[in-house]
């Protein structure tokens, strides 16, 4: 018998496929977590507005994933819709200038893109057409939207996203709306997409003009740190965003930069793991999972972590995962 949710979503969306007790893993870049309870993909903004709409109709959480590489999911599974966004149109939408002394001067153009965009095509798309302002997000996996909601960061260079958001369209309980970038609260990988569970449709960047060679110079720049900083044999899973230190007594004798890896170091735990899953010894800001890691496990390590860590040095690590649950 169908239910309430899939009778309204398959008259609202007529072609769309809904399927049920989906594998997570199937889904997600840690690969574990049990099943959703509904997965569908939507390839279009208005197929988002409405599976998204019947299921908060029917009290069913939501969750909006593009290629799933900043998140993890229990084994219990997700009692909710899990939706895939491939709703990836990009493209140019103006530029702001004025012509004087017989010159034309454009110090801005502003980038539309859907919050499915894959990150990498929208900015190489930028650098190409001579635009800079996201280039450092170059190298980084999923989508825009996603890169967007955790405000994402080039960390060599503490460059994050947020600051070249215009203005974007949002799905919230009370309807479609369309906010500038004061609406994000961006903070420190985090944004108030993520705070109120909220729907990102769309985006648009203010970007600026640069010489094409210094922004492909720059942006290859950064896939290089990427690559070296970032594991390739294993399944990567969520990074240690979100990480400050807040009880460094002001008489500690750690050093000003101190850094996650020189604290894991000290106290011996670069390389930790269990189970499954392992702090990457060469960049600790990723967990890597050999193969059977689950959610349990994740919990347990960072918590010995923590407790380590504080114990030796009177840090508190704030540590916050983007769970599927």
């Amino acid at each position: 018998m169908m239910d309430d949710f899939l009778e309204q979503a398959k008259r609202a969306v007529p072609q769309i496929e809904i399927k049920s007790d989906e594998p997570l893993r199937k889904f997600t870049a840690f690969k574990s977590g049990g099943n959703t309870r509904y997965f569908v993909a939507v390839n279009s903004i208005d197929q988002m507005v409405s599976i998204v709409t019947c299921a908060w109709n029917n009290a069913l959480p939501v969750r909006v994933i593009g290629s799933g590489t900043t998140i993890l999911a229990r084994e219990l599974g997700f009692s909710g819709v899990l939706i895939k966004n491939n709703c990836r149109r990009f493209e140019l939408r103006g530029m702001r200038g004025k012509f004087a002394d017989n010159q034309v001067n454009l110090p801005q153009a502003y980038l539309f893109a859907e919050a499915g965009a894959i990150t990498n095509q929208v900015v190489r798309f930028v650098v190409d057409q001579g635009f800079g302002g996201i280039e450092y997000t170059l190298g980084l996996p999923g989508t825009i939207g996603g890169a967007v909601s955790v405000n994402a960061n080039f960390p060599k260079e503490n460059i994050r996203i947020g600051r070249a958001v215009y203005g974007a369209k949002v799905l919230t309980k009370e309807g479609i709306k369309d906010v500038d970038n004061s609406y994000f609260h961006f903070g420190f990988d985090t944004s108030q997409i993520l705070r109120e569970k909220s729907v990102l449709l769309s985006l648009l960047f203010a970007l600026y003009p640069e010489e094409k060679k210094k922004l492909s110079e720059r942006a290859e720049q950064v896939v290089t740190y990427r690559t070296n900083t970032q594991p390739k044999n294993f399944t990567t899973g969520m990074t240690f965003r979100n990480m400050s230190f807040t009880n460094l007594s002001p008489n500690s004798s750690l050093p000003d930069d101190v850094s996650l890896e020189f604290l894991l170091e000290k106290v011996g735990l670069l390389g930790y793991h269990v189970g499954d899953v392992e702090i990457w010894k060469e960049n600790p800001h990723y967990l890597l999972n050999h193969g059977g890691g689950t959610m349990d496990q994740v919990e347990t390590l960072l918590q010995h972590l923590k407790e380590t860590v504080f114990g030796k040095f009177g840090v508190q690590l704030e540590v916050q995962l983007h769970s599927l649950e």
